[in-house]
């Protein structure tokens, strides 16, 4: 969260007075979804977090736990332990964990999402997405 706030203090804000618009990637609902799924308690992490600007607009990008295993797997070539919720899911096979782990995060995610974001199902081709994406974002 320190990061967060020192991005947002010294690169987000000064952008967005300058007339830029930011795009994040994992923002409010990311950071309650990994809390909740955490055992964190939301009230306490939406005060935590209210510090922070409320987005124009949020999209919550789904796809299914294969699909994002398969994306990791052949974006970095391997599965990090430290990075697929090993920490919650405690399983010796890592794919059966981070395939756990991102049921339970996306559940916690489109919940949070159903009032406060576009649900955006990223198992269609990167053209459709985009295409979906940017006919919410003219609409602001």
């Amino acid at each position: 969260m320190t990061d967060l706030a020192d991005q947002m203090e010294n690169l987000v804000k000064p952008s967005i007075e300058s007339g830029f618009v930011a795009l994040a990637d994992g923002y409010i609902l990311t950071l309650l979804s990994w809390g909740l799924i955490r055992g964190l308690e939301l009230n306490w992490m939406k005060d935590v977090l209210s510090i922070f600007p409320e987005p124009k607009i949020t999209f919550s990008l789904i796809s299914s736990p294969e699909e994002v295993i398969k994306r990791i797997i052949k974006r970095d070539g391997y599965l990090d332990p430290l990075t697929v919720g090993i920490d919650i899911c405690i399983r010796e096979d890592i794919f059966n964990a981070f395939q756990d782990y991102t049921e339970k995060f996306q559940k916690y995610l489109v919940d949070l999402s159903k009032d406060k974001a576009i649900i955006v199902n990223t198992t269609n081709s990167i053209e459709e997405v985009k295409k979906e994406i940017v006919m919410h974002i003219e609409n602001i």
